[in-house]
């Protein structure tokens, strides 16, 4: 089961929880390998559907669909309205599943310290990491770097050779610039029949070819 996703791009959403990136669907949902289960011989895996309502706009930028989401959810993500995530599975106990309050000195907006941009990072995720990076939030907040700055995702993952010599941005003819995802710019290629040079030499952001949210003709 392992090697049906362990090549696929990690990522992490706004509640701390870690999945493997497949593609992005319609009406903004991600399919996307969620490790169920680790045991000595082996993991279980499935696969499975999210909003995108749960990731933050600097990971689905990372992962390269950022314009590829609805305007209207776009918007959303800006204004912080996320999704509170709720557990598919039965609840063990009156307490399972309620949000956890934290602290209000806990900033909800870190700032890189190297290119000083703005990341919201939600109380429980901040706390995850600063956990598993063995620092108080306060040093993690002190310290914290950007992906751009810090790309501690996907390390110890050989290059795939198909990929090689792809830009690591998708550039518009104004200027705008977005995070490239291989695999997701593959699946693209291959549905619209064409070379992903093609979609990288013809690539048009939101703003100069708005595809998103258009109404059909009456």
């Amino acid at each position: 089961m392992t090697d049906l996703y362990e090549d696929l791009e990690k990522f992490e959403t706004l509640d701390g929880q870690e999945y493997r990136f497949v593609r992005l669907c319609s009406h903004g949902n991600i399919l996307c390998w969620n490790v169920t289960n680790t045991r000595i011989d082996g993991q279980e895996a499935e696969c499975q559907g999210i909003t995108a309502r749960r990731l933050s706009e600097d990971e689905l930028k990372r992962l390269g669909i950022w314009d590829d989401l609805p305007e209207e959810m776009r918007l959303q993500i800006l204004s912080g309205a996320v999704e509170e995530v709720h557990s598919a599975r039965p609840t063990q106990g009156p307490k399972q599943g309620r949000r956890q309050h934290y602290d209000s000195n806990i900033p909800r907006v870190l700032k890189c310290v190297e290119c000083e941009a703005e990341v919201n990072v939600p109380p429980s995720q901040l706390m995850k990491r600063a956990e598993k990076a063995g620092v108080s939030w306060e040093e993690f907040v002190e310290q914290f770097k950007c992906q751009r700055c810090n790309p501690t995702k996907g390390r110890g993952r050989k290059p795939n050779p198909e990929f090689e010599g792809l830009p690591e941005f998708l550039e518009c003819k104004c200027g705008y610039k977005t995070k490239l995802n291989p695999h997701y710019l593959k699946q693209k290629a291959e549905k619209a029949g064409v070379t992903m040079q093609e979609l990288i030499d013809g690539y048009q952001c939101q703003t100069c070819n708005p595809t998103k949210g258009r109404r059909k003709k009456s």
